[in-house]
């Protein structure tokens, strides 16, 4: 619980310092530099492909010996991932370099900016950095501290913030802003290593893995590689497509709605992940019908967070930009309807990704993400070609709905579960159907609202944050998974704030 708590924390105060960031930026450099940021931020993501994988699989490779307290063979493993990361950072710094040619193409601004090459430069070296020391951080994430890793992220990001923003407003420099980012993020790294030494000393011994021992972690990076990439590539081609197909400044529009959806992935990821190693945990000793009941109720709150999301963000997500930042910056419903159906997909998956990578299911899925990218490239350049921004944001769940939505669940069930997958995709179609009726509920309740206030914005946030929740329980109350939460959850709270009054 304390991984969830405090990653949850240190979510929700990151996504404050972000709004208050992303202002500031609007204000001091505008939207052509904001299209600037998202898109090199994309273009450096796919260049760190060499890394994919390496840090999943160590951490699946740290659960046994940890658990075991094998020193020298949790010493070899880190070992090992050091040697791993060095190489990435080279291939990284490598591949960035060879891609400075080919920035005029990538680049569609209507007018120029000046010193394009070195930002870039900049924000490459970024990438860099992070490799330096940040190996160290899998060992104390695999031992089930995450929130040591957070307070560290946190702390450094705040520090981060100041100096941006300081600078920000003291100068309109960009070349400053990417300075602080570079600093604060090798701060990070290398601060977490110094604790994670202080934390496990023995890691810097010299042990080394055997041949059997790193042709089996390396088997697993292979499969990973080939997942995430694809993944890498159908999450950070969409900027890419939109700044060659439509004009760079448009990366700056869609990254003030990305932003926010980043953020609510965050928040879904930090509650699923904080429990990969429990689960990793609950492969070793848990019978299977215990396992799949564990992996409903975690399907369940998927559902229930990321459908309350949905129905939020289109209702309020377009008056939210306007009250924020000014009419100017929101897009059509289309692009809106497009973004947000992608967010509904990668929220309701996040458990069958926490179980596939926590109980060792990579090669089964290493394809699928490859064929999702290439069909969302290919869909997007037809839809981008019919309907602009929103058809290339469209391509995105589209690709996702036909390939790793319903494949990657059916094979978590037929080798892990070792049953049909019927049962799954009748629980989605129902989460579905109540979603969209608690969706339209809301929306005839805000539609009479149509002039962008502070005040009607207020009314419309509480509408969203009452009725969708109040239709969820009244649908689902009878479930076995709401049973458990309220038995092993809800119940204690109770307790505990029961306690609290009578002391």
């Amino acid at each position: 619980m304390r991984n969830i708590s405090v990653g949850l924390v240190n979510q929700v105060l990151i996504t404050l310092l972000n709004f208050i960031s992303r202002t500031i930026f609007i204000k001091t450099m505008g939207v052509e530099y904001l299209g600037i940021n998202g898109l090199f931020n994309n273009i450096l993501t796919v260049l760190s492909l060499a890394e994919l994988g390496i840090g999943n699989a160590i951490m699946y490779a740290l659960y046994k010996p940890l658990s075991r307290e094998d020193r020298p063979k949790v010493a070899a493993i880190m070992q090992y991932y050091r040697k791993l990361y060095l190489i990435v950072a080279g291939v990284v710094a490598a591949a960035g370099l060879l891609l400075v040619p080919f920035l005029p193409l990538l680049v569609n601004t209507e007018k120029a900016i000046a010193d394009i090459t070195m930002y870039y430069v900049l924000y490459l070296c970024n990438t860099v950095f992070s490799y330096l020391f940040s190996y160290r951080a899998s060992i104390v994430n695999a031992d089930q501290k995450m929130y040591i890793t957070k307070i560290y992220y946190f702390a450094f990001y705040l520090v981060q913030f100041i100096l941006q923003s300081a600078l920000l407003v003291a100068t309109h420099s960009f070349l400053y802003y990417l300075g602080a980012q570079i600093l604060c993020t090798f701060g990070n790294n290398y601060f977490l290593s110094r604790k994670a030494v202080r934390l496990y000393p023995y890691i810097t011994g010299r042990d080394v893995l055997d041949k059997d021992e790193r042709r089996v972690i390396f088997d697993n990076i292979k499969s990973l590689f080939l997942y995430k990439l694809g993944g890498v590539l159908l999450n950070n081609s969409t900027n890419i497509m939109i700044s060659i197909m439509i004009g760079t400044v448009w990366v700056g529009y869609y990254s003030n709605y990305g932003m926010y959806i980043t953020a609510l992935l965050l928040f879904i990821n930090i509650i699923f992940s904080s429990m990969n190693a429990s689960i990793g945990n609950l492969n070793i000793s848990a019978e299977p019908e215990h396992k799949c009941s564990i992996f409903n109720v975690l399907n369940f709150i998927a559902f229930w967070i990321t459908g309350f999301s949905a129905i939020a963000l289109f209702i309020l997500f377009n008056d939210f930009i306007t009250v924020w930042i000014g009419s100017e910056y929101i897009l059509d419903r289309l692009t809106v309807g497009a973004i947000i159906l992608n967010f509904y997909i990668m929220g309701i998956i996040n458990p069958v990704w926490i179980f596939r990578d926590s109980v060792g299911l990579f090669k089964h899925t290493k394809y699928v993400f490859m064929v999702t990218a290439v069909l969302n490239i290919v869909i997007s350049v037809i839809l981008g070609r019919l309907a602009g921004l929103g058809g290339i944001l469209l391509a995105a769940p589209v690709s996702r709905m036909c390939t790793n939505f319903w494949y990657e669940p059916l094979m978590l069930y037929k080798i892990y579960f070792k049953k049909k997958s019927a049962d799954y995709f009748k629980k989605q179609f129902m989460y579905l159907l109540i979603m969209a009726v608690s969706g339209t509920a809301v929306y005839m309740l805000t539609k009479w609202n149509t002039q962008v206030t502070l005040a009607g914005f207020i009314v419309k946030v509480l509408v969203c944050g009452l009725v969708p929740n109040i239709l969820f329980c009244t649908f689902l109350r009878k479930t076995a998974e709401f049973s458990y939460i309220k038995q092993n959850y809800i119940s204690r709270i109770i307790k505990k704030i029961s306690k609290l009054r009578l002391n």
